[in-house]
């Protein structure tokens, strides 16, 4: 069991590096494409009806101010400013006069009859003429209709995971099954990974991977945190990576170990296998395999055998 438990704390520790590293490269990718802006865009146009609607919409002062620049359009929108700028297209605001429920009825009433006034008559008829409760009700509106557009990124964005990930998988050679093959063939190789997953998390403990700052600060940190835990990898001799004529061949990375380009078609499909795996687990993101490392790293501490660590390897019983 011990031995078990150390080639699954091996891959899982694998799987959340990996994760890290193509969670931040999708994260960098979707933002530089300003994909979060385009579909809060695309459900304001399901909400408001109207392309004139949804432009004098992103004008409004308290909108446009979210964005980056002036005309933009912005990755967010809180549900305040929403209910504001909503209030002001129904009818503007006039320095001279107090808006009242009244008001807002009678200027839904001489709205065109597409979706966008049948939702604001429907919120009217549950506010009672009562106006702070027609306010909550837009307010309600909008959030049940941005938890539908998240739901949209993130499938979205699933897709972009699984499709770099495979990429990343390949070029980098990193091979789910290969890995788990050697780690459980060298029991002393499947310890020191181990050992170096506890000393990760050990680390990290302060701030979880689910709860991960996305200020450029801790972003940066991350990635130092990355590099360094895939360099101690390597220096264990972990099979991540192609050798010198892989290199050369298919311009891909290669560190310290020779590992060749699969040569037989049973080799080449095991390796499609192994890939397949890595990027499916990259999809599951960074916190899942947090957790799950958590777990096994506790039972393997709480379980562990004294002379573990003198366990020989696969060359040296031979």
């Amino acid at each position: 069991m011990p031995a078990i438990l150390n080639v699954l704390i091996g891959v899982v520790f694998v799987f959340l590096l990996f994760s890290l590293l193509v969670s931040a490269l999708n994260e960098i990718i979707l933002s530089t494409l300003d994909k979060r802006a385009d579909f809060l865009k695309e459900g304001l146009r399901e909400l408001l009806q109207n392309p004139q609607r949804v432009s004098d919409f992103l004008g409004h002062g308290l909108i446009d101010a979210l964005s980056r620049k002036t005309g933009g359009n912005p990755s967010y929108i809180g549900k305040d400013p929403f209910v504001a700028a909503v209030l002001d297209l129904i009818k503007p605001a006039n320095p001279t006069e107090v808006r009242t429920i009244a008001d807002f009825q009678t200027a839904v009433a001489g709205l065109p009859n597409d979706k966008f006034r049948q939702s604001l008559s429907a919120i009217l008829d549950g506010a009672d003429n009562n106006l702070e409760k027609f306010k909550q009700g837009l307010g309600a509106w909008y959030d049940h209709s941005m938890e539908r557009v998240s739901g949209w990124y993130t499938r979205y964005a699933q897709k972009w995971l699984f499709a770099l990930g495979l990429i990343v998988a390949i070029a980098c050679n990193v091979d789910t099954i290969h890995i788990t093959q050697t780690l459980s063939a060298d029991p002393k190789l499947a310890v020191a990974t181990a050992d170096q997953a506890s000393n990760f998390l050990k680390t990290n403990a302060a701030s979880s991977a689910g709860e991960a700052k996305q200020d450029a600060a801790a972003l940066d940190s991350l990635s130092k945190n990355v590099q360094t835990e895939m360099q101690s990898l390597n220096a264990l001799h972990l099979p991540i990576g192609w050798d010198p004529d892989a290199r050369q061949r298919f311009g891909v990375w290669q560190p310290d170990r020779k590992i060749a380009w699969p040569k037989t078609p049973a080799v080449l499909f095991s390796a499609l296998c192994g890939w397949l795996l890595t990027a499916l687990a990259g999809t599951l993101g960074a916190p899942f395999w947090f957790d799950t490392l958590n777990r096994f790293v506790n039972i393997r501490g709480n379980g562990r055998a004294p002379n573990e660590k003198d366990l020989p390897t696969k060359k040296a019983r031979s």
